[in-house]
């Protein structure tokens, strides 16, 4: 999705438990932090990054999405 002299940074984070955990805010949230991130120019997708239960199928439509708006 991106050229190689288009990335600036690259670090994995590695968690013993790595789904997301719902609340009674989740939504609220989710969208809290993503206006944030969209407002610092960080566009985000994934099952970490759209903090979803996504398959594989599911977050290559998001990135092709997010690829058209770029």
């Amino acid at each position: 999705m991106v050229r190689d002299d288009e990335i600036e940074l690259v670090e994995a984070w590695f968690h013993r438990y790595g789904y997301p955990i719902y609340t009674l805010t989740h939504r609220e949230d989710v969208d809290i932090i993503t206006q944030e991130l969209v407002q610092k120019g960080i566009l985000t997708f994934g099952r970490w990054g759209n903090w979803q239960y996504w398959n594989t199928d599911k977050i290559f439509e998001r990135a092709l999405e997010i690829k058209l708006t770029i």
